[in-house]
């Protein structure tokens, strides 16, 4: 369930809660390949989870956001070693993961710029607690754009922290920042070529 409630002055009040179900996905279940395996005695992933935030939209091509979320996942499901060289998907028991994420979007003329940050605290809930494999602390994503006929030029840039790679935090990998431009035009109705 969920709310959008206008404030007046461009300011708009947002607000979910939802229960959901996932199950096991067939790679999850049957994947058979050298370093990774699937389960077929995995059980679903259940959730509760909600957030709230705050949306400043005035006139003139300027959306700012920020928002808090809270999610509770029962039987989690992940790829994990077993051992030095073979993952598979277990069910790992309860995690919890909250966090906060502030959104800006930019337009004027032909350029646009969009940049989202993102803090995130995930961590399974049996002691000792440790961080959710996969799961960045800080994610940072920004693009830039310029809309001309016939053909949209775009820089993006995405960030993240160091994330761990298995449930116990000894295998880890390097914070990572990728850097990508490219074109995008139809040169012909209906066909799109990209760069």
């Amino acid at each position: 369930a969920g709310v959008i409630a206008e404030l007046g002055s461009g300011f708009w009040l947002l607000g979910n809660v939802a229960r959901a179900w996932r199950a096991p996905s067939f790679d999850e279940l049957f994947l058979k390949q050298e370093q990774l395996q699937g389960d077929p005695e995995l059980r679903p992933e259940q959730s509760i989870s909600a957030d709230a935030g705050v949306r400043w939209q005035p006139a003139g091509g300027v959306r700012a956001e920020i928002a808090g979320f809270w999610i509770d996942i029962d039987d989690l499901i992940l790829f994990l070693p077993v051992s030095p060289a073979l993952f598979r998907a277990q069910n790992t028991g309860g995690a919890t993961s909250a966090g906060a994420e502030v959104t800006l979007d930019l337009h004027w003329g032909a350029w646009g710029l969009n940049t989202v940050y993102t803090f995130t605290e995930a961590r399974f809930d049996a002691a000792p607690g440790d961080r959710l494999p996969g799961r960045p602390r800080h994610r940072v994503r920004t693009e830039i754009q310029l809309d001309r006929p016939f053909v949209d030029f775009f820089v993006r840039v995405r960030a993240r922290s160091r994330v761990n790679l298995d449930n116990f935090g000894s295998l880890q990998d390097d914070a990572a920042a990728l850097l990508d431009a490219g074109a995008v035009g139809e040169p012909v109705s209906g066909w799109k070529l990209a760069i």
